[in-house]
């Protein structure tokens, strides 16, 4: 049969290449035809993934399903009804395998092939070029069908860039299943990325994940931070190992590091959102070496700052994503009554997109719940909120801190170096007190470049205004996650008579 297309359409992510006669007959089968085009060196031609929309309508972030019913059609008696499907891992953004099959008979060949783990469920492996080449179904020792991958990407950057492409693509319908476009799978959030990107699986509490250590990343004051890949999905993370030390401790000191480890983890467990660090799970959670592991990024604003002052550049042409990508962050912990708590440089992530950046608010050790913040007084000195010193409601204090964050990021603040803490030498009499602070950012505020957020660094806690205000009045209420119907009038009407 003459292949559809004289050569794969512009779409295709990768395509499955025939190895034996059961797998040429289904890149043959008339099912298939909107699937199959030429592929040089291959006779027979292949079947494309990545163009055609999949009749997956529960998932966004399927590329393709084979079997009986599937998005590729496998005909026989021993194949399932959806064998396995190619997905789009929603944390790491790579592709797995997933089988599908309740008698899993779905296997990866190849010189680095990593075999389907028998512990889980799903049944995942990474597929990238070099590793996981060879798919194999139904049959003796799953050879009934066999494929091979053919890549159209030289590493993982340009598949990324591909995959995200695919997203504003509008993709093409399977003449097969004459259906309406699923519109949880194109839905955009503000930053331009899809659901599918900030999906958080919070089903993974208490998992050992199985990953290989790719070495030292930073060290803080509970433990260290590692780079790992998990073997079964491929997706890069970072570690954050807790070094409890049990035997250097009073019982009350060790168990107070108990608390705020799985604090974390709840606080962690329970968000999603694009610009919260994503939660992967957590291991030995019963031991002194305990586990999180989270989404890998470029790094934090300090290394950012770093980097911009090598290049002879500075933040003026960032303030203002960070400030809008923060804001939402506190908004949504806002929704879910969540205080961050130490909101600072160090704890502001970010990673590297075509058009820019994405910040990402990180390290949650120190959060806890609204209802319960007045029991504890912790912090970093120099960005903490006058309240967490002398009393009063606390439900502001992240967005006092961010407003010191954002002060480090101009020549304003001349008290703190490129690591964000400050240097003392200005002071003859040592560091300044929390007093001085305070007073030094509340005079900060009325300053005519700090104008437009000057409503952040209000003293009364009552009268400052929350991340929904200053989405509201900075940025259009893009990135609202509270819908405070009167959020604008309100933050207008309180700060133009509340005193710094």
């Amino acid at each position: 049969m003459v292949p559809s297309r004289p050569v794969r359409h512009v779409g295709t992510i990768l395509s499955l290449a025939p190895k034996n006669e059961r797998a040429a007959e289904a890149v043959n089968d008339p099912a298939n035809d909107h699937l199959r085009s030429f592929c040089p060196g291959i006779d027979g031609g292949v079947l494309n993934i990545g163009h055609v929309r999949s009749g997956r309508a529960s998932s966004s972030g399927t590329l393709a399903t084979l079997g009986r019913n599937g998005d590729v059609v496998l005909r026989g008696t021993s194949v399932s009804r959806i064998q396995c499907s190619f997905e789009i891992d929603p944390v790491s953004g790579y592709i797995v395998l997933e089988d599908c099959s309740s008698t899993w008979t779905t296997r990866v060949y190849g010189e680095n092939a990593t075999p389907f783990p028998r512990d889980r469920e799903p049944r995942r492996v990474a597929v990238r070029p070099g590793q996981n080449e060879i798919i194999g179904m139904c049959g003796i020792d799953c050879r009934l069908f066999m494929f091979e991958l053919v890549w159209y990407q030289g590493d993982a950057a340009t598949m990324q860039r591909d995959l995200r492409a695919r997203q504003h693509r509008r993709l093409e319908d399977n003449p097969r299943m004459a259906q309406t476009e699923d519109i949880r799978g194109t839905w955009e959030n503000p930053d331009g990325h899809s659901i599918a990107d900030w999906h958080v699986d919070t089903s993974r509490l208490a998992e050992n994940i199985q990953y290989e250590d790719l070495g030292w990343v930073g060290r803080g004051a509970f433990g260290e931070v590692r780079k790992a890949r998990e073997k079964y999905r491929g997706r890069y993370m970072a570690v954050k190992v807790l070094y409890l030390n049990p035997e250097e401790h009073s019982d009350a000191i060790f168990r107070r590091k108990n608390q705020l480890i799985q604090r974390e983890v709840a606080a962690l467990a329970k968000l999603n959102h694009p610009n919260i660090v994503n939660y992967i799970g957590m291991s030995d959670f019963d031991t002194d070496k305990p586990k999180i592991f989270m989404g890998l990024k470029a790094g934090s604003l300090c290394d950012l700052g770093s980097d911009l002052a090598n290049q002879g550049s500075d933040w003026a042409g960032l303030r203002t994503d960070v400030l809008h990508h923060m804001l939402q962050a506190l908004d949504h912990l806002a929704k879910h009554d969540i205080l961050h708590r130490d909101v600072k440089p160090q704890n502001i992530l970010y990673e590297r997109l075509d058009n820019g950046y994405r910040f990402v608010l990180g390290d949650f050790g120190l959060c806890n719940m609204t209802m319960f913040a007045d029991t504890l007084v912790l912090g970093t000195e120099y960005y903490m909120a006058p309240e967490l010193q002398g009393g009063g409601p606390m439900h502001k204090v992240d967005i006092w801190s961010l407003f010191v964050t954002y002060l480090w990021m101009t020549d304003l603040w001349p008290f703190f170096d490129h690591e964000a803490t400050m240097i003392s030498r200005h002071h003859h009499n040592g560091p300044p007190t929390n007093r001085e602070i305070v007073a030094l950012v509340a005079s900060l505020a009325e300053h005519k470049d700090l104008q437009h957020i000057r409503e952040m660094a209000v003293l009364d806690p009552t009268l400052r205004a929350s991340a929904a205000d200053m989405l509201v009045k900075l940025f259009n209420g893009v990135g609202l996650a509270t819908h405070s119907q009167d959020a604008q009038s309100t933050v207008l009407n309180r700060t133009a008579a509340a005193p710094a």
